[in-house]
């Protein structure tokens, strides 16, 4: 996302995947040498991994958006984790957390950092439906991992199909998944998908939904799932945790529940307007990148991965769960 920004700045950013193979990963970590700057994205290694890192890294920047140093359900707690997380935070020049919780936790460890939060891009163009239905469209946009979030919701969705003649999008789920839920649409995620060409098939009445439990793992995750639904122009509801909470009071068009009977009548009220022709508190796009827009945090951010090498060529990086130079977020 901000790779454009690096290069803007006179970066040069190479890409590579980490290798699996200890040796190969070793020899590449070596290689670090030969560029003014790596950048660590969101991946743990062991710690004489980082310290091997480390030595050939010139610069070593960290950026991460979820709570990697617990497991994501319970239980939570993981020695392994919380040991690689503390080895890479404690030796990066320089740390990006997506949010208060994840700041807070690598603040504990070493100071240098700051907090970006999660982005969006600005669509393409105006997306607006071209399908006149004023059928409520419920919407939910994931993958495998965070299915088990919705999965609570089931009797509650398909009794919305049921009294109002709701329809259930899934975009993301398993086909095992999307099974269970046999009243709903599933579509696979696509790159189509993503850049907002499918929303003129979903009707003129869309809630995008954003479930989570309320644990230490999901505090720290960032929202973007949110974000891109309201960077769409489509009103959400969505659960009262982390940073879908602080993004519910920052931007107009989400409305915030507690799991339990919040999420009902949250559904019931949705496709109550819908029927009686009401009108929707629809998000603002131009006020939702004005707050978590690419553009408004890019200088930010080649400030912070440069640091005081201010406009020096970046010649490379490593990111990710595979070694990747991008610093794409």
């Amino acid at each position: 996302m901000f790779a454009n920004a690096l290069e803007q700045a006179g970066a040069k950013i190479v890409v590579e995947p980490i290798p699996r193979l200890t040796w190969s990963r070793w020899r590449l970590f070596r290689a670090a040498r030969t560029f003014d700057l790596v950048f660590l994205q969101r991946h743990l290694f062991p710690p004489w991994d980082v310290l091997l890192l480390r030595r050939g890294a010139r610069r070593l920047v960290f950026d991460f958006d979820d709570a990697l140093w617990l497991r994501d359900r319970a239980p939570f707690r993981s020695f392994t984790r919380r040991q690689r997380f503390s080895a890479v935070v404690g030796r990066a020049d320089f740390w990006i957390a997506g949010n208060d919780d994840l700041f807070a936790q690598a603040r504990a460890i070493r100071a240098e950092g700051c907090i970006i939060p999660t982005c969006v891009s600005a669509p393409p163009a105006a997306l607006v439906s071209e399908n006149d239905s004023r059928a409520p469209c419920l919407l939910w946009v994931g993958q495998p991992s965070t299915f088990r979030y919705l999965e609570p919701l089931h009797s509650l969705l398909e009794e919305m199909v049921e009294r109002f003649g709701a329809r259930v999008v899934l975009v993301g789920a398993s086909s095992t998944q999307a099974r269970a839920f046999g009243f709903a649409e599933p579509h696979p995620w696509s790159l189509a998908f993503e850049n907002g060409a499918w929303i003129e098939t979903l009707g003129r009445d869309v809630l995008g939904l954003a479930p989570l439990d309320d644990d230490c793992w999901t505090r720290g995750k960032c929202g973007l799932r949110l974000l891109k639904y309201l960077s769409r122009g489509i009103p959400a509801l969505a659960a009262k945790v982390g940073s879908q909470e602080r993004i519910g009071l920052n931007v107009r068009g989400v409305t915030l529940v507690e799991n339990g009977s919040g999420w009902r009548a949250g559904l019931e009220g949705f496709c109550e307007t819908v029927r009686r022709g009401g009108s929707l508190d629809r998000p603002r796009v131009e006020d939702v990148m004005r707050v978590y827009g690419s553009d408004r945090w890019a200088t930010r951010f080649v400030r912070a991965v440069l640091g005081d090498q201010g406009g020096s060529r970046l010649q490379g990086e490593v990111s990710g769960g595979v070694a990747i130079r991008d610093p794409g977020r």
